[in-house]
């Protein structure tokens, strides 16, 4: 689980970095699309069109990573209480063994002391 947990993680930080290198090309056509416009350069209704698509995509993408996010620490809670879990179910059982221990003692001793009154 914890090997789950880690690997979703690092699978986490490769999306935000992809999400954000394409935030940071969208960044970039609006920069390019500022420099045209104070220059009064005319740009095509499609170069506005990629802008929007590459904003959508960015925005999904964006979302879709928060949604990961959010899936990796409530991951993240449920591990933790399983580990608690885990231990308190440890604490009985190591319990219940020294319990059997001492009563697998105790029948061993009367046994020899039946045996030996006989």
């Amino acid at each position: 689980m914890e090997r789950k947990l880690e690997q979703a993680g690092k699978r986490q930080v490769l999306e935000r970095r992809i999400a954000d290198a394409k935030i940071w090309v969208s960044n970039e056509h609006s920069s390019q699309q500022g420099c045209l416009d104070r220059h009064n350069v005319p740009t095509s209704a499609s170069f506005a069109d990629d802008q929007r698509k590459v904003w959508k995509l960015n925005e999904s993408l964006r979302q879709a990573l928060d949604a990961k996010s959010n899936l990796a620490d409530e991951t993240a809670q449920k591990l933790r209480e399983a580990q608690a879990q885990l231990a308190s179910t440890e604490h009985e059982c190591n319990k219940y063994k020294r319990a059997l221990r001492y009563r697998e003692d105790a029948i061993r001793q009367g046994t020899r002391i039946l045996e030996s009154n006989l």
